[in-house]
């Protein structure tokens, strides 16, 4: 390839891959290419298994979402929905044919009400124009934004049945996981979730035997935090980090993890050291203790 093949070939390249309008617009009816279409496709391959998360641990969904059938009915049906590339288009604002009932505006997305009907999504709604910014849904609103779609397939759940499970979905898109091994083959796994509730920080802890075998650290730790009356949970911000194990003997672990909280508002941290204790019985748990220490 000569000089000039070279120049034209490079300037071809940043002209398709990098104009504004072309990363904003992504492909009428089909799987977009910006960022907002790429948020919807990946929240929408996760959703099957977060569902099953909420169904399977107290900790993920609120009682309302694990008590509703709602849940448990999207994901029995989820595999009649489809794929995302045949279920998900993307049409620009001045082809979407949808309009709110009661106004003039446009909806954000449409489906029809049935199982398996696509999802139509509104270019223009699915970024947030802010001083000529372009700001693309992000993924955990993208999350409930499906879910809420979803339920339009199935008429017979109310509001608030549906509003709970798509804000339960948002929080647990929103929750980044550490999975903490005491060694590369060995059990038990230790599992912290942080995630951001009511704009607060949380964390959360999770003890794994065996595949099917989950514990739920979250309860003992309030307790433990609630002992040192720092403040009234709805207030309380806690952040775990720097986990290590000590060595195992006879089937007794110890973990040791960095924890801080502080009530909100305070700008205040509080540092404290948390000490779990695991002593196991053949890939079955016998006793867990946990010490903080200030």
């Amino acid at each position: 390839m000569n000089k000039f093949s070279s120049s034209y070939a490079l300037s071809l390249f940043l002209i398709l891959f990098c104009s504004p309008s072309i990363i904003f617009a992504g492909n009428e009816g089909l799987n977009g290419g910006g960022p907002a279409e790429i948020n919807i496709v990946k929240a929408y391959s996760r959703l099957e298994n977060n569902l099953k998360k909420c169904l399977n641990d107290p900790f993920f969904c609120s009682p309302l979402s694990r008590t509703s059938p709602l849940a448990r009915t999207l994901l029995d049906n989820f595999s009649r929905e489809g794929n995302s590339v045949d279920k998900l288009k993307f049409i620009k604002d001045e082809n979407f044919p949808y309009y709110e009932e009661e106004s003039a505006e446009k909806l954000t997305a449409y489906t029809a009400a049935q199982v398996g009907a696509p999802f139509y999504f509104n270019l223009k709604k699915i970024y947030s124009d802010k001083n000529g910014i372009h700001r693309p849904i992000s993924l955990k609103n993208a999350a409930y934004l499906l879910i809420k779609m979803l339920a339009t397939h199935h008429d017979s759940f109310t509001y608030k049945e549906i509003h709970s499970l798509a804000a339960d979905m948002r929080t647990l898109f929103a929750t980044s996981f550490d999975h903490i091994k005491y060694a590369s083959w060995s059990k038990p796994i230790l599992t912290i979730a942080r995630y951001k509730k009511n704009q607060l920080m949380k964390s959360n802890l999770y003890l794994q035997l065996s595949p099917g075998e989950v514990i739920n650290l979250h309860q003992p730790l309030l307790y433990k935090l609630d002992t040192m009356a720092i403040c009234d949970v709805m207030e309380r911000e806690s952040v775990l980090r720097n986990p290590y194990w000590s060595s195992a003997r006879n089937q007794q672990y110890e973990l040791h993890i960095s924890l801080s909280t502080r009530c909100w508002p305070s700008a205040k941290w509080q540092q404290t050291h948390l000490t779990l204790s695991f002593d196991l019985n053949e890939n079955s748990l016998r006793s867990v203790k946990m010490v903080l220490a200030l």
